[in-house]
């Protein structure tokens, strides 16, 4: 099972499927059991853009939002 196999890390991401929404979340998906079940950081992430690794592609308001969480 995936819990057992992750158990032994500080942190771990888990990644929603294009078909998964916040809704399944809370139904018992991998990445809920995930984030209930795993000791330490979860990092639950969803899309299919890329950034550009100069971050050029940040709007103003990307960039206030990260700095708000910092």
């Amino acid at each position: 099972m995936i819990i057992d196999a992750v158990t032994e890390y500080d942190t771990v991401c888990v990644g929603l499927s294009e078909r998964s929404d916040a809704e399944q979340l809370e139904f018992g998906s991998t990445a809920r059991r995930v984030s209930r079940d795993v000791p330490g950081n979860i990092a639950v992430v969803r899309g299919r853009e890329l950034l550009k690794p100069d971050g050029s592609d940040r709007t103003l308001a990307d960039l206030t939002a990260a700095e708000e969480i910092t």
